[in-house]
């Protein structure tokens, strides 16, 4: 949507105008993205549950035996856990890395 003439004038006097509906169809989107953004932070809250009593992260956990399987804390996967944590609540600046479009 572009201003109109009459439009551009009236905020060059006025400093202001008001602008009916110009984010109409932005509203769904930026809901929906807000929800999975909520969805999103609550799957993250269950990793909390996977650590050992010295804060790291297990690699698994198998789900019928209810035991942590691989037994391995690798370091990549408590990046992975930054990473997450990262992109949800924009830690950094390279919080966006893996949600932008435009990588290259």
């Amino acid at each position: 949507m572009f201003l109109s003439e009459e439009q551009i004038k009236k905020y060059q006097n006025d400093g202001v105008i008001i602008v009916k509906d110009i984010f109409k169809d932005w509203i769904e989107p930026l809901r929906k993205g807000f929800q999975k953004k909520d969805k999103a932070t609550e799957l993250l809250s269950w990793i909390n549950d996977y650590t050992d009593s010295d804060g790291a992260y297990w690699m698994g956990r198998q789900i019928t035996e209810k035991v942590f399987w691989p037994m391995e804390k690798p370091g990549w996967t408590s990046a992975a856990v930054i990473l997450a944590y990262d992109a949800l609540h924009n830690f950094s600046k390279g919080s966006s890395v893996f949600l932008d479009d435009n990588l290259i």
